[in-house]
């Protein structure tokens, strides 16, 4: 049988010559595959990347934005005791506590900001 399957003129050799070029086309069909694979993933993890990094300086950017209305929620509530303050000394008619208290409070704050 094996001596049949190397004449030059057995049907054999024709079917194992087509099924040669067969396999070697689809070798590298899976092999052309296996790249296109492999770039998809590539592609997909860059993207993943930029993702992560972008997430990440959200996240800054909501901490920062969190400590300062922090801060600001801070002022706010410390203007309105110096507010009440105020209010009360000048209720009262203690008009030199009251400009002494105000400008303790003003000159707490920059200087380009004490003047209106």
């Amino acid at each position: 049988m094996g001596i049949l399957l190397y004449r030059e003129n057995s049907p054999w050799l024709k079917w194992l010559i087509i099924l040669y070029w067969f396999l070697n086309l689809l070798c590298c069909l899976i092999i052309a595959r296996a790249f296109h694979n492999i770039s998809v993933r590539e592609k997909r993890h860059e993207l993943l990347i930029q993702q992560m990094s972008f997430l990440q300086k959200q996240l800054e950017y909501t901490k920062d934005m969190e400590q300062e209305y922090r801060s600001v929620r801070k002022w706010n509530h410390d203007m309105e005791n110096h507010l009440f303050s105020l209010n009360y000394l000048i209720r009262t008619q203690k008009y030199p506590e009251a400009d002494v208290y105000l400008e303790t409070i003003l000159s707490e704050l920059p200087p380009e900001k004490r003047t209106l």
